[in-house]
């Protein structure tokens, strides 16, 4: 289902818009009843069977008008809320398409990635809100209003119609100029904003190395391509707007014009004038309001497929997901290749070992850890677990699978207790604490208490140690059956090493990681060393320390 079109929760709003959009055109023809009478009445040349005394046709033309503010508010009201269903739909199946593969938001830049949620979902919302609205009113009102004007006058009609046919045509001649300023005016705002996050990000960085103002320039300059693409789009924006008051007053002139002669052979009394001039002014209303929502229509249209167009890159994760999977038990990686990154790899792992992953800086560990944790976009080859190919498994089935650990993995704003059951959520209070300060988290928890309601309140609050007793704890709760660590040990106590490395030797599934220090090394029972992206060569590690760790482990054939 496209974007554009309206979601099965949206019909009923839809059909209340339509429904009150007609009935607003449909009360338009009572105050233009009561203006024909009065003034005919006043003139004395009334020629109508229902003469009302004058109090009560004003008291009618008020009700009309309240009966009309009260049906615009509706509207209003019907229109936002729709509106807000709309943009909501699209958020979360926006937010859980890019969360269902992390490399995607990784690949792009923060400001760039929030585009989406911030400037064009805010286009669609306005767009269903405020132009939908208002198309939809002006698409019902100007052909009741038209036939209303054709059986009193054909010729005023035809007339009218054919002024808002020449309007139609140069609003349709300024849509292209529109559209590419419009368009414009997304990519210089979407480059500012991108460029700024960046710097922002890096802040410390451009700071130590005195290039404040270089940048301050870069911030002026795209500022200024902006502000032009802004100064394009204002133009266009006026000169549709140019041309709907350009109609509405060729409009009432037309109206004057044929009223005044229809008048002169008596074919047309002073009150039919006057109620056809108070029609044509709620025409002139909705010609402006057509033009505001084609003016609305195209940012939405440009947000509707730059979202479209991130809802469909799915990658290869569906053609991978059909592939047969063979019956293995551990950690199987068939032709992995990362772009940039890793090239061809293919390798399997038994349950209960320990895998060490080395190599020289840029070799590509870290990017097999994230590739394994299924954090990278894999342009080949797969990766399974038991027989279980990971990219097709559920996200709650991969949380369950897998934990993760790495200091660059981000913390959440909230609780401790809530980071550290963050991916598995069922662990008991006790059983948390416990694996929490095995994990190095004593201080912490005695600063923020042991019920691990206190709240981590910014980055700056935590040391690198706590940082990693935090990943760790968390990567480690509910025992997943692959367990990732990327060069979480830089930083943990001794004591907190020596507990870790005892934890490992019993594991009962895979472990890979990354090590920086000799202590947990010594933990692995297989080495992959990696170059350039490759795995350059496989060691069985079997020194005296790992033989009693490696007795208990089953030969790999059982489980095959």
């Amino acid at each position: 289902m496209r974007l554009t079109q309206i979601k099965p929760g949206e019909r009923p709003w839809f059909g209340g818009l339509l429904a009150l959009a007609l009935a607003q055109s449909l009360i338009v023809m009572v105050p233009a009843w009561v203006v024909q009478q009065l003034f005919d009445k006043f003139a004395g040349r009334s020629h109508h069977h229902i003469t009302l005394p004058t109090t009560t046709l004003i008291l009618i033309f008020l009700a009309t008008a309240l009966s009309a503010m009260l049906i615009e508010v509706g509207k209003r009201r019907v229109a936002a809320e729709m509106a807000m269903r709309h943009a909501a739909t699209i958020r979360t199946q926006l937010f859980r398409h890019i969360m269902s593969s992390p490399h995607r938001a990784n690949r792009r830049n923060k400001g760039g990635l929030m585009l989406p949620f911030v400037g064009d979902l805010t286009a669609v919302r306005r767009w269903v809100g405020e132009g939908l609205a208002r198309g939809a009113s002006a698409l019902v009102l100007i052909p009741v209003i038209l036939s209303i004007i054709a059986t009193r006058n054909l010729l005023l009609a035809a007339t009218l119609f054919a002024v808002l046919a020449g309007s139609l045509v140069c609003s349709l001649v300024l849509v292209r100029p529109l559209d590419r300023a419009v368009r414009e005016v997304r990519h210089r705002r979407g480059a500012l904003t991108s460029f700024i996050t960046g710097r922002l990000e890096a802040a410390s960085t451009v700071h130590a190395a005195g290039r404040i103002r270089g940048e301050m320039r870069k911030v002026a300059q795209r500022t200024d391509a902006l502000s032009t693409a802004e100064r394009r789009r204002a133009w266009a924006v006026g000169a549709t707007r140019g041309v709907a008051m350009l109609t509405s007053s060729v409009l009432i002139l037309c109206t004057l014009l044929v009223g005044i002669h229809e008048s002169a052979f008596g074919r047309a009394t002073l009150g039919a004038i006057a109620a056809i001039l108070s029609l044509v002014h709620l025409l002139s209303a909705a010609v402006t309001d057509l033009v505001r929502a084609l003016e609305v229509w195209r940012p939405a249209k440009v947000a509707y497929e730059r979202i479209e167009g991130l809802l469909q890159n799915n990658d290869i994760e569906s053609v991978r997901a059909e592939r047969p999977t063979p019956n293995r038990v551990g950690l199987l990686i068939e032709k992995l290749s990362v772009p940039e990154r890793l090239s061809n790899i293919s390798a399997e792992v038994r349950p209960g070992s320990v895998l060490w992953i080395d190599g020289p800086p840029a070799s590509g560990k870290s990017a097999l850890l994230s590739a394994v944790a299924q954090l990278t976009h894999i342009s080949d080859g797969r990766i399974l677990l038991n027989g279980r190919d990971l990219s097709a498994a559920s996200q709650s089935d991969r949380a369950r699978l897998i934990g993760y650990a790495s200091v660059d993995l981000p913390l959440l704003p909230g609780s401790l207790g809530m980071n550290l059951r963050y991916r598995s959520p069922r662990i008991g209070d006790s059983t948390l604490l416990e694996l929490a300060r095995h994990c190095g988290l004593n201080s912490l928890i005695d600063r923020l208490g042991e019920d691990l309601k206190g709240r981590l309140t910014g980055r700056g609050d935590l040391s690198v140690g706590e940082r990693q007793g935090i990943a760790l704890t968390r990567a480690m709760a509910g025992a997943p059956a692959l367990l990732v660590l990327d060069s979480i040990d830089s930083h943990l106590d001794k004591s907190v090493l020596t507990w870790l490395c005892e934890r490992l030797r019993d594991y009962e599934g895979v472990v890979i990681m990354t090590a920086s220090t000799t202590q947990l090394q010594r933990a692995a029972v297989e080495r992959w060393a990696l170059s350039a992206g490759r795995l350059a060569e496989v060691e069985r590690l079997d020194s005296p320390d790992r033989l009693p760790h490696l007795a208990n482990v089953l030969p790999f054939e059982r489980f095959t």
